[in-house]
């Protein structure tokens, strides 16, 4: 059983996007991982195929919609995932969350994505509320977090 739930759209942020991979880049709560199942497209040629593949990379806020992927050790999950070596190169995109729980008792049995199961996918979105509240732990932040967290913010406001 997951501790966050799938069916909250949430905002993907990247690790290597966000100041500290361990705090939330809203709100600096404390991060904490949880297993999920995601969906993921891969450019293939002319084609994007879409895989579906569950892992606990994902570190999500406690306070705010968020969800921080590893993007390094997503993308060789995902190479794995796909059966590609190491050293190819992989474009790919999370499209979103697939919300098993939403599967009704009669579909369990049933392949997700056939056509009567469809796949339950919680697609990440673009803009989030923030929490009501910040957290800084009684720490001051950096310039640059301070910078990074009014970009931040002024985006959503937008």
């Amino acid at each position: 059983m997951s501790k966050f739930d799938p069916s909250i759209p949430r905002k993907l942020f990247w690790t290597d996007r966000v100041p500290n991979k361990h705090r939330c880049p809203y709100c600096r709560s404390k991060l904490e991982k949880d297993y999920q199942v995601y969906m993921f497209v891969v450019r293939e040629g002319d084609e994007s195929p879409a895989y579906v593949t569950g892992s606990d990379l994902g570190a999500f806020c406690p306070q705010c919609p968020i969800v921080v992927l590893d993007l390094k050790e997503f993308a060789s999950m995902a190479a794995e995932t796909i059966g590609l070596g190491e050293n190819y190169s992989l474009e790919f995109i999370v499209v979103g969350i697939v919300d098993i729980n939403a599967i009704p008792e009669d579909k369990k049995d049933v392949p997700i994505g056939a056509d009567d199961n469809p796949i339950p996918l919680v697609h990440f979105v673009d803009t989030i509320e923030k929490a009501a509240t910040t957290q800084h732990d009684g720490k001051r932040l950096s310039g640059n977090q301070r910078r990074r967290l009014r970009k931040n913010q002024d985006r959503s406001d937008a």
